[in-house]
């Protein structure tokens, strides 16, 4: 089955507005590298890793559940966009007073090094954070790719701006400075998607539907569990390493993993319209032929630049972040290993989370979690940052066998038609490149 022009179109600007926001993120993780050193840069990543963390529990699943609403055409799309305003304020104070609490308790046990004031200035960071997840799913599930890329790309923007603008103020630029531009970009970012959603939905209501409330929460509370369980499979490093071998130990990790995030592009270009596709879909076959082809060939690509970047790994993080930081660089290499389980699993997720069965993926997901923080206790007192990077990886690897199994046993497809490349689907490629052509030309 040829590629659908449409999805291609999608998939292919938002690959490259994410390669535009990686950009800017790599610019502004190396400005705030070279600032503070690698100390306080660990410090840094963990202040904003507890809003990060909080934001994972806090999310519910509520954007997703968004996306397939409005694709379901079950509820108005003003409507999900005025609750989902409000549930995002409503969230996001409830997860700042949880923060508050957990800091207060846990604060020293969990960050040591780590001063109790940057960790409560940074959960201003969640209401920010939800409300631009909020509102902007709004616009994916309206089909609006273009605004929502907009959106997304706005944030990092205005925040290595506003970096520039400190540091341009104050040469003694500190953790407080890069945690108050942070919460700047988010909430810019946000106000900006809130006004082009409003015009694409129709307008905002702002009035609590019961209806929608009871929806959202109960199809976004399964696809809620598999995002917590995804989210510790890709952070619990950071904490365990802070924990055994200290903070720059765990900037070090903090750098390995997100430079190997970032890898994930595609994957992630293609997962973000691939899902309400999947949720709009109501003919099973042609479901069932697009998914297979969409997975083999992002497992491929995955798997060609993750051994390019194998090759130059140790040169890339001396260059971008200097040599003081080359202890990044085996963790990083490692880590790459999963970029290509990570790449097959996102498809494999949101096919099986299309056809309503995302408690699936919340078990595999769950499953996996708990693999990583055994392996993560067990391998970072012996091999210290490569330990937790081998937990990640094999994390990553068992959860995309486990989501394999499953995709198989719901889907009836064959296991080599979703993971293994055809010498038909470069004919696809093909395709993609003359349809860019046509479209650059007109």
């Amino acid at each position: 089955m040829p590629i659908s022009g449409e999805f291609a179109k999608n998939t292919v600007i938002t690959f490259v507005t994410k390669i535009l926001t990686v950009a800017l993120f790599a610019l502004a993780a190396i400005f705030v590298a070279r600032a503070l050193g690698p100390e306080k840069q660990g410090i840094y990543s963990l202040a904003i890793l507890l809003p990060a963390t909080l934001l994972t529990f806090a999310n519910f699943g509520i954007s997703q559940s968004s996306v397939y609403y409005i694709c379901k055409k079950k509820h108005n799309p003003g409507t999900i966009l005025g609750n989902n305003v409000i549930l995002s304020f409503l969230i996001g104070a409830a997860a700042m007073v949880v923060g508050t609490v957990a800091i207060l308790i846990f604060g020293k046990a969990f960050f040591p090094g780590v001063k109790s004031e940057y960790l409560f200035f940074a959960l201003a960071l969640l209401p920010c954070q939800l409300f631009l997840s909020y509102v902007n799913n709004v616009l994916l599930g309206l089909g609006r790719i273009g605004k929502f890329n907009a959106a997304l790309f706005l944030q990092p923007l205005v925040f290595i701006l506003f970096l520039a603008i400190l540091f341009f103020i104050n040469k003694n630029f500190g953790i407080g400075a890069a945690i108050f531009a942070e919460i700047v970009s988010f909430a810019f970012a946000g106000i900006v998607a809130l006004r082009w959603a409003a015009r694409q939905a129709g307008g905002i209501v702002f009035k609590i539907s019961d209806s929608y409330l009871k929806d959202a929460f109960c199809f976004g509370g399964k696809i809620y569990a598999a995002n917590v369980f995804s989210f510790i499979n890709q952070r619990a490093g950071v904490f365990i390493s802070n924990i055994f071998i200290g903070p720059a130990a765990a900037g070090f990790y903090a750098i390995a993993s997100g430079m190997a995030e970032k890898l994930w592009l595609f994957a992630q270009s293609a997962e973000t319209i691939f899902f309400p596709k999947a949720a709009s879909e109501n003919n099973e076959r042609t479901l069932k032929n697009f998914t297979p082809l969409i997975c083999r060939n992002l497992i491929f690509i995955a798997a060609l630049i993750a051994t390019g970047f194998f090759i130059i790994g140790d040169w890339l993080i001396a260059a971008l972040f200097s040599k003081a930081y080359i202890a990044a660089a085996a963790p990083f290499k490692i880590l790459l290993v999963g970029t290509i389980a990570v790449s097959g699993s996102k498809i494999l997720a949101n096919d099986i989370a299309g056809r309503g069965k995302p408690a699936v993926n919340a078990y595999l997901a769950a499953g996996a979690a708990i693999l990583n923080i055994f392996l993560n206790v067990l391998l970072i007192p012996s091999l210290g940052t490569s330990g937790a990077a081998w937990a990640a990886a094999l994390s990553y690897a068992a959860l995309f066998v486990g989501q394999t199994a499953a995709y198989v046993f719901i889907s009836k497809n064959r296991v080599w038609d979703a993971l293994f490349i055809k010498k038909s689907d470069f004919d696809y490629y093909l395709s993609v490149a003359k349809l860019l052509r046509q479209k650059l030309k007109s």
